[in-house]
C-alpha cells in the first residue's frame, strides 16, 4: 500500500534552505560527469527522507523484536 507524506514550509526560504542543507550533507551534485543530474534538489531531498523513515522504522522493529527474545543466559 503507498502512502504519502506532506511538509509545509512556512515560507519559500525555508524550503530552499532545506533542500541546501539535505543537498550539502548528502553530497548531491548538479551536474555528474559533466551532464546535469537527472535528480533535482526536491527529488533528493524527498528521497532522503524516505530512506530515514524506513531505516529509522526497521531499526525500531528490530529493537522491538530483540527485546521480545527471551535471554539465553543458561540458568542453574
Amino acid at each position: 500500500m503507498a502512502w504519502t507524506e506532506s511538509v509545509t514550509f512556512q515560507n519559500d526560504t525555508m524550503n530552499a534552505r532545506s533542500k541546501d542543507a539535505f543537498a550539502t550533507a548528502y553530497g548531491w551534485q548538479a551536474t555528474i560527469n559533466g551532464l546535469p543530474n537527472p535528480e533535482t534538489k526536491a527529488q533528493h531531498r524527498a528521497r532522503k527522507v524516505k530512506e530515514y523513515i524506513k531505516e529509522i522504522t526497521k531499526a525500531e522493529e528490530k529493537k522491538v523484536a530483540l527485546a521480545a527474545v527471551a535471554d539465553p543466559t543458561i540458568q542453574d
